[in-house]
């Protein structure tokens, strides 16, 4: 009945405490259905914590099961192309060197092109089609592809055809097997070219812009008179597969190639964007750079550890790859969330083993900013950002001091030591600040010797009344009227540090905690002298 009513959609957990209290008679049987919630509750967490292993152990076999075929259908492709190539040997040692022209005129009643054909209408699943009227060019193993549904950026090895019907785009397992399919389909053109009557001349060769890299884009394989060729000037080599060549380095996890790859292609756009498809290229390095990023956000999101210099030492490779694109406030951002959860998770583990952890929070703080600074030290809005988390940061830590020391509970003991570890490095910090500026106001001058003259004789009897509360007479250095027989220096610096020690003194001594250490103390005698035995009591 407990789980039943658990898993309705309009459970609410104050309503059902209302009803198990109104219901319960006495706390033992409320204490009872507490244990049964808590057992239930152990009993679902161990329940789905077996589901998520069995899980992840069934995704693992699968992974290693998709591997192994992938591996399979590799060699497979491996072999089958091996036998092509053996059998195209074999027929080339038979003596047949006929020119491709008689050899196409006769491959429409060759015995062995129609059995080709006729096995290559039984081996392709669904195809009702008729394929009179075709000769078999070239055997390969090849992938169509369709753009409505299926993401063609980053396809190598794609082969473009255009026909009277449209556009088909084939993919080829190797290089060497495109370039193959290539120059079949050019010999295949320029054969169906040969039977044509030349309507106008050849077009000129264009002059404005040297030929970098073409790709013929055909038509179908039967020679007929609608066939059309269309020759297009794209991009280099390298920059048309640096999408494809960008994104396996980032799977290999080679950040940095990956980053200078793309660099070089937009330098490379920036200053030549006039060939086809500049704008294709464009878009698709836009896309791959949002998705590198990610990438670099998650990586650096990953390197949470228990061990923050180590948390930090792995990081300052994402960290300087996204500062490099432009995402440092991205990055700061994500850099300093982690930072957190590890400063807070040391934190516990300190409570946990009762360390020193103010300590140990101010060391992170240190770590923390420190590599901050090494990171984003040129980068106003990141520094302001590291200032707001510290801020943040030192609020959350004294509230936690709040909460786990300083309750009604806690030992005295404990807030002495903690309250004692805060403030003892903070007064000598303050102390030897104060020192410091001490001596830089006042100093030791290099002046020649003369009395001071304080040119009334109002400031003479302040300054030694002053002087003289505190325990230092200065009458015997008094000369005439407004002078006294010391240098102006050495009396100003008297008075500051005697304005220093009377504040160091201040720091060492509290008027409150004398008083309440005194009332502690007479409460102790006092509780000591109520619980003296009654002289008229039997003893044993």
């Amino acid at each position: 009945m407990e789980t039943v009513e658990f898993d309705k959609s309009d459970f609410k957990i104050e309503k059902y405490i209302n009803k198990l209290v109104q219901e319960a008679v006495g706390g033992t049987e409320i204490e009872q259905r507490k244990k049964k919630i808590q057992e239930l509750s152990d009993l679902t967490s161990a329940s789905l914590k077996k589901h998520v292993y069995a899980n992840y152990a069934q995704f693992i076999e699968t992974a290693k099961e998709i591997s192994h075929l992938e591996s399979e259908m590799y060699q497979l492709s491996h072999i089958l192309f091996e036998q092509r190539n053996l059998l195209s040997s074999l027929r080339e040692g038979t003596g047949n060197k006929k020119d491709f022209e008689e050899e196409a005129e006769t491959e429409l009643d060759d015995p062995r092109s129609n059995q080709a054909i006729q096995t290559i209408k039984q081996i392709v699943t669904g195809f009702n089609g008729s394929l009179d009227g075709k000769f078999f060019l070239n055997e390969g193993a090849l992938i169509e592809l369709d753009s409505n549904d299926y993401h063609l950026d980053g396809v190598k090895n794609a082969i473009n055809i255009i026909t009277p019907d449209g556009s088909k785009i084939f993919q080829s397992i190797k290089m060497e097997a495109k370039n193959e399919w290539i120059e079949k389909f050019e010999v295949a053109y320029k054969f169906n070219q040969q039977g044509k009557p030349k309507k106008r001349p050849a077009p000129s060769t264009p002059i404005k812009k040297p030929i970098t890299d073409s790709k013929s884009i055909l038509s179908d394989l039967t020679p007929s008179d609608d066939n059309t060729s269309v020759v297009e000037y794209w991009a280099p080599e390298w920059l048309s597969v640096a999408p494809e060549e960008i994104q396996a380095l980032i799977a290999q996890r080679h950040f940095e190639d990956a980053l200078s790859l793309i660099q070089k292609a937009e330098e490379y756009i920036l200053s030549d964007s006039t060939f086809w498809n500049a704008a294709e290229i464009s878009g698709k390095l836009k896309v791959i750079k949002v998705n590198f990023s990610n990438v670099l956000v998650q990586e650096l999101s990953n390197c949470h550890t228990k061990n923050l210099q180590a948390m930090l030492t792995s990081a300052r490779r994402p960290l300087k790859l996204l500062a490099d694109m432009g995402k440092a406030r991205q990055a700061c951002g994500t850099l300093l969330k982690i930072c957190t959860t590890s400063i807070r998770s040391a934190q516990r583990e300190a409570r946990r083993s009762n360390a020193q952890i103010s300590d140990l929070f101010f060391c992170d703080v240190v770590l923390v900013v420190s590599e901050f600074l090494r990171a984003f030290n040129d980068q106003g809005a990141c520094v302001s950002s590291l200032v707001v988390w510290c801020n943040t940061e030192l609020r959350y830590f004294a509230s936690q001091l709040i909460k786990h020391y300083f309750t009604k509970g806690t030992q005295l003991e404990t807030v002495a030591k903690t309250v004692e570890g805060i403030r003892s490095p903070w007064q000598k910090q303050l102390i030897e600040e104060s020192r410091q500026r001490l001596l830089e106001t006042v100093g030791r001058t290099e002046e020649s010797w003369q009395p001071y003259n304080l040119h009334t004789k109002s400031h003479l009897r302040s300054l030694l009344k002053e002087l003289d509360s505190l325990g230092i007479n200065m009458k015997t250095q008094v000369t005439g009227d407004t002078w006294i027989n010391l240098t102006q220096s050495t009396v100003l610096f008297c008075r500051h540090f005697l304005s220093v020690t009377e504040s160091c003194g201040l720091l060492a001594k509290t008027e409150t905690l004398k008083l309440n250490s005194e009332i502690l103390l007479k409460d102790l005698f006092l509780a000591q002298y109520y619980i003296k035995p009654n002289p008229g009591a039997p003893v044993d």
